[in-house]
């Protein structure tokens, strides 16, 4: 998924945003019905820098992320790591860790989270917990890290699959915007707003690519991650997706204003669906 999959972030909250999760006020959650035109699937991506202004104090980026969708008889269990090493201009070194479990069942109304990051090998930040939503979309979070945090969400929220089938929804149908509240359980927040414009279908790959992804047709999408709580009208960051209608994202690129992290797939491979 988008990274919704679930989109998480690679740096620190010194250098950005979010990473890797509508229309306005959805009824409720979907109800996934196509979701099983959805591959499990493993993908590797190498991370590089795309663009660098000047001030931006990053002079170079190199890493690595792996997002893995696997499938069960009652939801879809997503792992993502993430690696990232920023040669800054004070001639210095930030290195970025994150790794990221989230478990979403399939009629999108229950989900559970855990997510860790390091940064230069410190542990920075833990979050973890339950959250489920009611047939309008309102519901709340539960964290078990911190102990007793409770989170309400609003009508219409969306978890990050649900998100992502959306997503491919409205490309389908030639529907371009899609705005809601996400809730991916990865940040300080919590959630985020997502906007997201969809552009029209790219070409499939080529035909000696992986059969994840050779002649599968796709869309470019742009996705702006908003505060959840509307406090800032400028977005954390920018996330740039060829995201294919199997739910491969084919590329990624992650706009953080003054510098741009590329992540280019390397290889992809199925992950056996369920005999349910």
């Amino acid at each position: 998924m988008i990274a919704s999959i679930s989109w998480r972030r690679p740096l620190s909250a010194g250098f950005g945003g979010l990473i890797l999760g509508l229309a306005l006020f959805l009824a409720g959650p979907p109800a996934l019905a196509g979701i099983y035109d959805l591959v499990p699937h493993r993908a590797a991506y190498a991370l590089s820098l795309g663009r660098s202004d000047s001030g931006s104090g990053v002079e170079g980026a190199r890493g690595a992320m792996v997002i893995e969708w696997d499938e069960s008889c009652e939801g879809w269990t997503v792992r993502q790591r993430i690696a990232l090493d920023l040669a800054l201009a004070n001639g210095g070194g930030l290195r970025s860790e994150t790794a990221y479990t989230s478990w979403e069942s399939l009629d999108g109304r229950e989900y559970s989270f855990r997510v860790k990051s390091k940064r230069n090998g410190e542990d920075t930040e833990t979050f973890a917990g339950e959250a489920a939503l009611d047939a309008d979309g309102a519901g709340e979070a539960r964290y078990s890290d911190p102990e007793g945090r409770v989170m309400a969400l609003p009508a219409g929220t969306l978890f990050p699959t649900a998100h992502t089938v959306k997503l491919l929804e409205q490309a389908e149908a030639g529907d371009p915007l899609l705005f809601a509240v996400v809730f991916d359980g990865a940040t300080e927040e919590g959630a985020a707003r997502i906007n997201a414009v969809i552009g029209r279908p790219v070409a499939p790959g080529a035909a000696d690519a992986p059969e994840s992804i050779a002649g599968v047709r796709g869309w470019r999408m742009r996705l702006a991650f908003f505060d959840f709580l509307g406090k800032k009208t400028e977005p954390h960051y920018e996330l740039g997706v060829v995201l294919l209608e199997n739910g491969v994202a084919r590329s990624l690129e992650m706009d953080y204003g003054d510098f741009v992290i590329d992540a280019t797939l390397e290889r992809v491979e199925p992950v056996a669906k369920p005999d349910c």
